[in-house]
């Protein structure tokens, strides 16, 4: 889990640059000019004192004891990393202190639990001031919280993460059926057998820096399909919900666009949706069945995860663990995808 912290590593060097780009809005200003003052500036260069008392907890927000704890603090002038590992407390506790520059990144592991992580700049805080006090940075012994979730009941879910070569439309201006759940185009474009979801490009192509393409999807074809976006959780290894909603009220979007930067715009009366961020997640519905009467009675429920993109006449995902995740069994609406259970374990 330490890999995945020091990827996401913030240098104090590039906040100025930061600020310019920024929009400077009130909440920004107050953090921006708090970072700038000298004895801030003062405690990044020559460190200043750090205590963080770390909880960590189930999802039921009980204490996990013996949890190990991995830490490591970082300092900017000059670069430097160093750590170690603890363990909680019969209280799920840990209590990590040091003399610090820039920051702490912490991650959480126990078996039949998903991972969780936690950072934090020490020069960049958003409602604290002083930052810096007696040579401490403040608040000096905070409390933070990290939240292990549990391993359920894991299931077999089809996978399908495309890569950046996308999923080339099989043809343009016209909609084509898309297997969720083998993840080929339906015939007469591909082997998929099910119209999980209607896919239409449209647009012009010459080349990659000139396009003006548009992609529709639609769930439009099937009686109670649709899809809702959630927020990932980023701070545990399990970023999703571990089901998905059976209320119909969820499912009301049935239809959403991607267009490329250079599209000259929507169509009529829709609403843009430019692309699904790494930071989110959609949840969908598809392969509906009704009775006589017009009542739901079977359905198969999935996952979208990370950047998806349409353009260039290709579907395109991005970022690990990205991709379409879709659930066989009819009336499950489990997420909790077993590969990825296995993928976690090996790293």
């Amino acid at each position: 889990m330490m890999e995945n912290f020091l990827m996401c590593v913030i240098c104090a060097a590039g906040m100025s640059a930061f600020a310019v780009v920024h929009e400077f809005s009130p909440e920004f200003a107050k953090i921006y000019n708090e970072a700038q003052r000298s004895e801030v500036k003062h405690a990044q260069r020559y460190g200043a004192k750090a205590k963080v008392i770390y909880h960590v907890v189930d999802d039921d927000g009980r204490p996990l004891e013996n949890v190990q704890v991995g830490y490591r603090w970082q300092n900017d002038y000059p670069r430097k990393t160093w750590g170690g590992y603890a363990m909680t407390d019969t209280d799920g506790v840990v209590v990590l202190q040091d003399n610090v520059g820039s920051q702490i990144m912490v991650s959480a592991s126990r078996e039949r639990y998903y991972g969780a992580w936690d950072k934090l700049l020490f020069f960049w805080r958003e409602g604290v001031s002083p930052l810096v006090k007696d040579g401490k940075w403040q608040p000096y012994g905070e409390n933070r919280t990290i939240v292990l979730k549990r391993v359920k009941k894991p299931v077999e879910m089809k996978f399908h993460s495309w890569g950046i070569d996308g999923y080339c439309a099989p043809v343009t201006n016209v909609w084509v059926g898309l297997d969720l759940e083998c993840g080929q185009w339906c015939k007469p474009y591909g082997a998929g057998k099910h119209e999980d979801v209607l896919v239409r490009f449209s647009g012009i192509v010459k080349d990659r820096f000139a396009r003006d393409t548009l992609a529709e999807f639609s769930f439009t074809n099937v009686p109670y399909a649709g899809f809702y976006v959630l927020q990932k959780d980023s701070a545990s290894s399990m970023e999703t919900c571990y089901e998905a909603s059976t209320n119909d009220a969820m499912y009301i979007d049935n239809k959403f666009f991607f267009k490329s930067k250079t599209a000259k715009g929507m169509p009529k009366g829709e609403k843009e949706f430019v692309h699904l961020e790494s930071g989110k997640y959609m949840v969908f519905r598809t392969r509906c069945t009704v009775d006589e009467s017009g009542k739901l009675i079977s359905a198969n429920y999935g996952k979208i995860c990370g950047a998806l993109y349409g353009g260039m006449m290709k579907l395109l995902f991005h970022g690990d663990g990205s991709g379409i995740y879709f659930n066989p069994t009819p009336n499950d609406p489990n997420l909790e995808d077993a590969q990825n259970v296995r993928r976690l374990k090996s790293q």
